[in-house]
């Protein structure tokens, strides 16, 4: 599925290294959280890392291991807006 990508989100991709086939991944198998300004962040947890796995990617997902820590926000149009790592684990809305 082809994506639009904003020229910020572009750019934070290169900076950051992050490839294409790791940011289809995310979007495709991560976790949803919105970030009540109207926005999604996808990232992996461990229920996110685990459909990836069973997606049948496991060679992939090897490779892929570096990358668990990133995360992409998706605006309300579905244009991916940035991508980024995560440093500190999000916390649960309680």
């Amino acid at each position: 599925m082809d994506r639009f990508i904003s020229l910020h989100a572009q750019a934070r991709m290169q900076q950051r290294a992050v490839p294409r086939e790791v940011l289809d991944c995310l979007l495709d198998h991560g976790s949803v959280r919105h970030d009540h300004h109207g926005a999604e962040v996808v990232y992996f947890d461990k229920v996110g890392r685990e459909r990836a796995r069973r997606s049948g990617a496991t060679e992939a997902i090897r490779e892929m291991k570096k990358y668990f820590n990133t995360y992409a926000v998706v605006g309300t149009d579905g244009t991916l807006v940035t991508v980024g790592r995560r440093y500190r684990r999000y916390r649960r809305d309680v």
